[in-house]
C-alpha cells in the first residue's frame, strides 16, 4: 500500500521538527569537553538554505533564507529578524508582498499567508509561485514588520530564474469558462526513483493582482517515461489539503525522463484540462 502523502502543514512541521532535533543533537555534541565549539540554531539552518538578501534598517536586520535558487514555479521563503545586538527578535510580526514591475506594467504572483514556524527563533515562512523571470522585468519583496510598536518596511529585489524543466504551467478552461489557471509543483527537486509525496498547487489568475487558492478541483496523475513507453504502479491521485495544495504520491520506477501528466476537473466533473505534464529527469 502506498504510504500516505504529507499536506503541507505537516511538511513545514516535519521539516522544523528536523531543525530543532539537530540543534539540540549538534549542541549536546559540541558541549563535550573535547569539542567546546557551540552550534547554533543559525549554523544548522545555514546546512539547509542559504542567505538570498540581508537588509539593515534602524536597530532590526531582516535576512531572507531559501534552500533553493528562486524559480518560475513554487518557491518556499524564511525570514529571521536579528536586533543591533544579532539576537533573534521573537515578538514581531511580518508582511510580505511581492510584486513584478514591467516599464508601466504592474503584477502580483500567487503566495500564501506569512507564518510563524519556530517561535523560539521568530523564524517565518511564506510560499510563493514566481509566474515569470527577472529578466522579464523586476521582482520586488516588500515586507512590513511591525516590532516594538513601530513599523518597520523593507524592500528586496529578488532574482527569480527559469529552471531547465518547467515547474509551472499556466492553462485556460476548457469547460468555455475562460477561467485562467497557474497549476505549481512543489517539491520536485526531492523526486527520486521510488513513491514520492506528490504535492502541487493551484490558482486561479482573476486580474493581475488577484491569483486565489482552487480548492473543489479533482486532479488525476499519470507518471509516463515516453522513452520506454511504460507508466508505473502505486500512484495515489492528489486530494485538495489546503491552500490550493493538492497531495498524492508520484511513484517513479527507474532513473531517466519521465513526463508526469495530469487530468484536471471542475466540481461537476468537466474536464478542466487534460493535456498537461511536467517534465521530470531522474
Amino acid at each position: 500500500m502506498a504510504p500516505c502523502a504529507l499536506t503541507h502543514q505537516k511538511i513545514i512541521m516535519k521539516h522544523i521538527a528536523i531543525l530543532g532535533f539537530a540543534v539540540g543533537l549538534l549542541s549536546l555534541t559540541a558541549c563535550k569537553k573535547e569539542d567546546p565549539q557551540v552550534v547554533t540554531f543559525e549554523d544548522v539552518l545555514l546546512t539547509h538554505m542559504d542567505e538570498i538578501e540581508s537588509q539593515s534598517i534602524g536597530d532590526y536586520t531582516l535576512s531572507i533564507y531559501s534552500s533553493n535558487e528562486l524559480i518560475v514555479g513554487y518557491n518556499e521563503l524564511n525570514f529571521l529578524l536579528k536586533d543591533t545586538d544579532g539576537a533573534f527578535v521573537t515578538d514581531y510580526t511580518m508582511h510580505a508582498h511581492p510584486m513584478m514591475e514591467m516599464g508601466m506594467m504592474m503584477h502580483t504572483t500567487p503566495h500564501g499567508h506569512t507564518e510563524m514556524i519556530e517561535g523560539e527563533y521568530g523564524l517565518y515562512m511564506t510560499d510563493y509561485v514566481f509566474i515569470m523571470p527577472s529578466t522579464a522585468g523586476t521582482w520586488s519583496l516588500e515586507v512590513t514588520v511591525e516590532v516594538d510598536d513601530e513599523s518597520v518596511v523593507y524592500d528586496f529585489v529578488l532574482d527569480v530564474i527559469e529552471p531547465e524543466e518547467a515547474r509551472m504551467i499556466s492553462f485556460m478552461s476548457k469547460t468555455g469558462s475562460e477561467e485562467k489557471y497557474l497549476a505549481a509543483l512543489v517539491g520536485a527537486e526531492n523526486f527520486g526513483v521510488g513513491e514520492n509525496d506528490f504535492e502541487i498547487a493551484i490558482y486561479q489568475r482573476e486580474s493581475m493582482m488577484s491569483f486565489p487558492a482552487v480548492t473543489d478541483l479533482t486532479v488525476e496523475i499519470e507518471p509516463w517515461m515516453p522513452t520506454m513507453e511504460h507508466g508505473s504502479p502505486n500512484n495515489v491521485n492528489p486530494v485538495h489539503t489546503m491552500n490550493g495544495h493538492y497531495a498524492g504520491v508520484a511513484n517513479f520506477t527507474m532513473t531517466g525522463f519521465w513526463q508526469l501528466k495530469l487530468t484536471i476537473k471542475n466540481a461537476d466533473g468537466e474536464i478542466v484540462e487534460e493535456d498537461l505534464a511536467f517534465d521530470i529527469t531522474l
